[in-house]
């Protein structure tokens, strides 16, 4: 395995083998913007380019991909050099990732867009189709202007120079209609940490697999279970057996914080129920308020959530697939407040289509946001919903769907690429 060396800890307990590579800069590398004079002399647009080539630090990939002799490459469907690199090498190479990033179609509108299909205009055909058109011309339009807001130094223009100088075939290999940024790849298989069951009715292609959630609990000995892990654990155990009642988790990811207002309004939920214990991970960072919070809000700073998700009765979440995803494989009924980034508002949609929660909006009020809480909770539809996409979960597991999917790849006559 390749990754960060903050990684090896983990991969070690594991028994794999650990080769460490630098971060890659997902979104690419940090270039200034430039303006006149300098954003139109053409040296200076090669000298940026060749800078910010050399900055996706991807040097090293070929000589320990070779120290290794992989018969199968899988890489993460956003570190687009790495897989231009293995590409280049010859290697056989797949994709993965949790996000649902399948074909585009007239029921599966774009991922970050919260359109549910069959509700209202925006949700029949015609209205999904005119989603994707609004989203191919903004796309077009963002990649034009960064190309002249970066002289030549944005994202897109370095993977072109670097895929020129590794002799990938750039304009073969890619596609630009599907909803990754910047691109995606036209040959190249892509297994989905997901079932096909949880996403939105899509078109189908040979080379996109739905191999299901990869969940587990953290192995003995690894550096998360030896050690914030146990503290928390023991911490919650001891709080909840004064307490009883209810446990609702509450978590909102590391990429946005929620806004105050909002926040005030769900402490109000929290103190009006103390018969409830609320369980608060701030991802890593204050959310704010912090006087006169709450008796019955348990906070910490990070939590082992699939662990903790085993004692929930429901979860407040910001609709994060991997909150999703370990919700629903411990059955645990969701209210989701999606950000209005990435992939969250696309995921709620998929969460409400397929009854699996309740879908609230960071304006409610207190008497909403706990109507929501109580619905999520007592909803025998919800329940049976998360209870059949649970059964599904279990038999992507059962089947070892995963393995068999690797398994067909590296026994592909030319390989999966």
């Amino acid at each position: 395995m390749l990754g960060p060396a903050k990684l090896e800890p983990d991969v070690a307990v594991m028994g794999f083998s650990f080769a460490a590579i630098p971060d890659y800069p997902l979104g690419g590398p940090p270039v200034k913007r430039i303006k006149g004079a300098a954003a139109r002399d053409a040296g200076q647009r090669r000298a940026r380019q060749a800078a910010g080539v050399e900055a996706l630090d991807v040097g090293p990939l070929a000589s320990v991909l070779k120290s290794f002799g992989p018969n199968l490459v899988l890489i993460d469907f956003e570190m687009h050099a790495h897989i231009m690199t293995c590409v280049a090498e010859g290697y056989p190479v797949a994709l993965f990732t949790g996000i649902i990033a399948g074909l585009p179609g007239l029921q599966a509108p774009p991922l970050h867009l919260g359109i549910v299909p069959g509700e209202g205009f925006g949700g029949s055909r015609a209205g999904v189709g005119l989603a994707w058109l609004r989203f191919w011309i903004w796309k077009h339009r963002k990649r034009l202007a960064e190309k002249r807001r970066f002289g030549g130094g944005d994202y897109d223009s370095l993977l072109q120079a670097y895929a020129r100088a590794r002799g990938f075939d750039f304009a073969g290999e890619i596609t630009r209609w599907r909803w990754q940024i910047p691109f995606s790849y036209k040959k190249i298989p892509l297994l989905l940490f997901h079932a096909r069951a949880f996403d939105l009715p899509s078109p189908r292609s040979p080379l996109i697999s739905y191999v299901g959630p990869m969940l587990s609990e953290p192995p003995e000995g690894s550096a998360q279970s030896a050690g914030r892990a146990a503290e928390v654990l023991s911490k919650l155990a001891e709080v909840r057996e004064r307490h009883g009642g209810k446990l609702i988790y509450i978590a909102f990811g590391t990429i946005a914080a929620p806004p105050p207002e909002f926040l005030t309004s769900l402490w109000e939920v929290v103190r009006r129920n103390p018969g409830w214990l609320f369980v608060l991970a701030e991802g890593g960072r204050p959310l704010g308020l912090e006087k006169d919070l709450p008796a019955n809000l348990l906070r910490f700073a990070w939590v082992p959530q699939y662990q903790v998700l085993r004692f929930a009765d429901a979860a407040i979440i910001h609709a994060g697939q991997n909150s999703i995803v370990e919700c629903i494989d411990r059955g645990v009924p969701i209210l989701a407040f999606p950000f209005p980034v990435n992939d969250q508002m696309g995921n709620a949609a998929r969460l409400r289509y397929h009854g699996l929660g309740v879908i609230g909006k960071m304006t409610d009020q207190p008497e909403e946001i706990e109507q929501a809480l109580r619905q999520a909770m007592s909803d025998r539809k919800i329940s049976e919903s998360i209870a059949r996409m649970r059964g599904v979960f279990h038999r992507y597991r059962s089947e070892g769907r995963a393995e068999q999917t690797v398994e067909a790849l590296l026994s592909a006559p030319n390989g999966p690429s």
